[in-house]
């Protein structure tokens, strides 16, 4: 009964293989047929007969197509794979690029400004000033960071910068002057 469902599958395997052409079919095709040519020929055979012989081959030749198709369906999605990886890291260095000169024209813009521009962490260390920041307060960048923001701030100022540096981090305001 168990080669007669294989023989069954063997001709549905064809049938979709002569429609749709997919590799895998004509494979699975081979496979279940000789797989179902074994199994009717056990029930015909003797052991050491030649029917038993030919069950044995046919069976060893279903194994080996099934080893040699899984062989090739790795080997190409490993290849698959390589490319993908190749194109993705061609991607990635693009990417990279593309931001290693967006972040130059930012730092370009932000060191030659004429107006003061000041980089600080959210509790008022200095991280970064340009030009025209330093020439406005008098110190340069080294200096500045040993300085809290608050401490170049006029005491009469100082409440309204921290209300404006509290909106600025809660996402009220992108920035202040």
């Amino acid at each position: 009964l168990g080669g007669l469902g294989f023989l069954a599958a063997a001709f549905f395997f064809l049938r979709r293989y002569l429609r749709l052409h997919r590799a895998d079919d004509i494979v699975f095709s081979c496979h279940t047929l000789l797989f179902g040519t074994a199994s009717l020929l056990f029930a015909f055979s003797e052991i050491w007969t030649a029917g038993w012989w030919v069950w044995h081959a046919a069976r060893l030749l279903a194994y080996g197509i099934v080893l040699v198709s899984a062989f090739e369906t790795v080997a190409s999605l490993h290849k698959k794979m390589a490319q993908y990886a190749q194109d993705l890291e061609g991607r990635v260095q693009a990417r990279t690029a593309e931001l290693r000169e967006r972040e130059e024209i930012s730092r370009s813009a932000f060191a030659n400004a004429a107006i003061g521009f000041a980089m600080t962490t959210p509790d008022g260390r200095f991280v970064d000033a340009n030009l025209a920041y330093c020439r406005l307060t008098g110190y340069g960048v080294a200096e500045l960071r040993a300085f809290e923001f608050a401490q170049l701030i006029h005491p009469e100022d100082l409440a309204e910068n921290q209300k404006l540096i509290d909106r600025m981090l809660a996402g009220e305001i992108p920035d202040f002057t």
